[in-house]
């Protein structure tokens, strides 16, 4: 495997976004007094408003959102339809320093926030992925990621992220992200850049959508006759090396792939392994009883 070589972030603009309501109920609460301090107009010919939301102040880098003592403030409703059933702290939007991703975690008492698509037709500009909560509650939201986010019951506050840095400093700003697995719907990463490579196969930097740190996904060139034997004994010499939980069976990907995550304790970075599904029956696979973490 070759050397691996990291290149130094060159954007590190903190993250700064409006939260641009979509629906009635979303713009009611912008114009509510308690917001006002973080209201945005974005014109002074423009009924268009907003909630600004910037991280540049190191002493501030949390903003929450919900009906009590919040930063942004989401009155509890009813209407013929039901309840908003906001809770009093809904949810927060955080920076990660390492890598200025920003993270939404969802705090609600009835898991009532989440991220949503554009409805089918919208225009390009709206366009981009849409990655679930998993079991964490937390999910990254940055440029053509998760760009719409609905708090309370029924979608009832709609928002749309419009950003005017979205952190991430070590990503190219000029092209699209890379979400992937790619043969997989559920993303789990965003990949930044390759950082080594071998015979075998390509180890990649990517930020994890479920916290906003680093990790290393390793993708195998193939997985048939002695690559696969490669690939399987390389991830189990090091389930055999590591005593302790550094090693983690994360998922299972499709049919003929299992991801694996490691964590080196030296590096703080997270190694993702696909390797052939053969694996997940050998004696090694067994006696690590990883647990599966698939929806």
């Amino acid at each position: 495997m070759a050397d691996y070589e990291e290149d130094e972030p060159e954007d590190t603009s903190p993250p700064a976004f409006v939260l641009v309501p979509l629906n009635s109920a979303a713009r009611k609460a912008t114009e509510h007094v308690k917001n006002k301090y973080y209201l945005y107009a974005f014109d002074s010919g423009s009924d268009a408003i907003g909630l600004w939301v910037d991280f540049s102040d190191p002493e501030k880098q949390v903003y929450t959102l919900g009906r009590n003592d919040t930063d942004i403030h989401l009155p509890e409703m009813r209407s013929q339809r039901g309840a908003s059933r906001i809770s009093d702290l809904q949810a927060t939007f955080e920076v990660v320093q390492d890598t200025g991703a920003v993270i939404l975690y969802d705090y609600s008492e009835h898991k009532n926030t989440e991220p949503f698509a554009p409805s089918h037709g919208s225009s390009a500009a709206h366009a981009g992925v849409t990655v679930k909560f998993r079991g964490t509650r937390s999910v990254l939201v940055a440029r053509g990621i998760n760009s719409r986010i609905a708090f309370g019951d029924d979608m009832w506050y709609q928002f749309e992220i419009q950003w005017r840095s979205d952190g991430m400093y070590a990503l190219d700003k000029t092209s699209p992200y890379v979400v992937g697995p790619g043969n997989s719907k559920s993303k789990k990463y965003v990949q930044v850049g390759r950082v080594g490579g071998g015979a075998y196969g390509t180890v990649f930097k990517v930020i994890d959508v479920s916290n906003g740190s680093f990790m290393a996904v390793k993708k195998f060139h193939n997985l048939s006759g002695k690559n696969l034997d490669f690939a399987t004994r390389e991830v189990a010499n090091l389930f055999r090396i590591n005593k302790d939980t550094s090693i983690q069976h994360v998922s299972r990907c499709g049919r003929s792939l299992l991801r694996l995550v490691v964590f080196p304790a030296e590096t703080k970075l997270t190694l993702c392994r696909n390797i052939s599904s053969r694996f997940s029956t050998t004696q090694e696979a067994r006696k690590t009883g990883g647990k599966s973490l698939c929806p």
